[in-house]
């Protein structure tokens, strides 16, 4: 079990750049090329030892909508689907692409250090 946050990415989407870039963020939990994204966070919570309601996603499309529902905390990037923005429990300030990661990840920060 991991006391730190751990961070994934689960994607549909699959290209030499995002490869790249995770490697370079040194994210040791990304499933690109995904069609499944429920059956990738199973395996990743599972390896991790944690149990999918202490995972937060940040979503943007309709896709995501069966990932946001096993997860404790279901965020939507601002530019969401309006059915995603409805599904989500907080919803970035940002666009996608735009600084909203960074606004999430400030969120779990605050409320681990706010005990």
């Amino acid at each position: 079990m991991h006391s730190g946050v751990q961070v994934a990415v689960i994607s549909g989407r699959r290209s030499a750049a995002v490869t790249a870039r995770m490697r370079e963020l040194k994210i040791r939990h990304a499933v690109l090329g995904c069609a499944d994204k429920v059956a990738a966070l199973a395996g990743i919570t599972q390896r991790l030892g944690i149990e999918p309601a202490a995972c937060a996603c940040l979503v943007d499309d309709t896709v995501d909508l069966p990932l946001m529902s096993k997860v404790g905390f279901a965020g939507a990037v601002a530019d969401a689907h309006p059915l995603v923005l409805r599904a989500a429990h907080w919803v970035s300030g940002a666009t996608g692409g735009h600084g909203a990661v960074r606004e999430l990840t400030d969120e779990i920060l605050r409320a681990r250090h706010a005990v």
